[in-house]
């Protein structure tokens, strides 16, 4: 039998089924005891990047088009160090899947929250901006 805990989650993501590491872990950590994280956590985030020979034009709704490699044309995501979320900050990847473009962004662009009509009211969203605060994010 399993005991439930508030302390742990897992992500699901429905274009991309999770593979073989989520029971490994659960495994790992329930019948060896072994420990699967770490003490003082710093979350990374993934951000969209303009890398490619497209530009992505004012309107254009943002979506992934490879599910399995999770790109958009023209657009790859990159990892870097969790900074808070916000207009004038790199907007994390998955946040801005479904959201609309209100200006152009060209090759090499780094997407931005003021870059996309942001609806902060979502549960997604308000779950980041919590995120931040728990892990003090800035």
């Amino acid at each position: 039998m399993v005991a439930l805990s508030t302390k742990t989650a897992m992500l699901y993501n429905p274009q991309h089924l999770l593979g073989i590491e989520v029971p490994i872990t659960i495994l790992c950590a329930a019948l060896l005891g072994l420990p699967i994280g770490v003490v003082d956590p710093h979350p990374p985030m993934l951000i969209w990047l303009s890398e490619r020979l497209k530009i992505s034009k004012k309107g254009d709704v943002l979506a992934i088009t490879n599910a399995h490699h999770h790109e958009k044309d023209g657009i790859s995501p990159e990892l870097m160090p969790a900074i808070a979320i916000g207009e004038g900050s790199p907007f994390p990847y998955y946040l801005a899947v479904g959201q609309q473009l209100v200006e152009d962004v060209g090759v090499g662009t780094v997407l931005i929250g003021s870059m996309l009509v942001l609806d902060k009211t979502s549960l997604l969203y308000q779950l980041r901006e919590t995120q931040d605060d728990v892990f003090g994010i800035k």
